[in-house]
């Protein structure tokens, strides 16, 4: 089962747009996406670009933890690109080393998860990171 939300219009149109992700919504058995998913649902989370504009990111971090079954594995990826007016000061103050920090921090905040893993790439001149941490069983 895929669940996907907080995905904008504009960034859901081409060629995998919309109809795509309705398919992989579809491939299994839905509620809706606004039913709240029962504890231990999920075999992974991913947050995408998007961890920066959390406004309260340990309360997320904690449904994160709540629907994500033991074992199951969080990522959450980011690269040094934002809408500075969107970001969060602990965001936009800090370097890319440093925002893998705060990631592992927002994920220990909730006490399940394994001490996580860092990830980074640098393709190009476009540095990339995933914080990787996987539930207690």
């Amino acid at each position: 089962r895929v669940r996907s939300c907080g995905r904008a219009r504009p960034e859901r149109r081409g060629a995998r747009g919309e109809r795509a992700i309705r398919r992989a919504v579809r491939s299994g058995p839905q509620r809706g996406l606004g039913t709240r998913p029962l504890d231990g649902s999920f075999d992974a989370v991913n947050c995408a670009v998007s961890v920066q504009y959390l406004q309260y990111p340990e309360r997320v971090f904690a449904e994160v933890a709540r629907v994500l079954r033991p074992g199951g594995v969080c990522v959450v990826s980011f690269s040094n690109r934002m809408f500075p007016g969107k970001a969060v000061r602990a965001w936009r103050d800090r370097e890319m080393d440093d925002r893998a920090d705060l990631v592992s921090r927002y994920l220990d905040s909730t006490s399940v998860f394994d001490p996580p893993e860092t990830i980074r790439e640098v393709p190009g001149r476009d540095p990339f990171c995933a914080v990787v941490a996987q539930r207690r069983e």
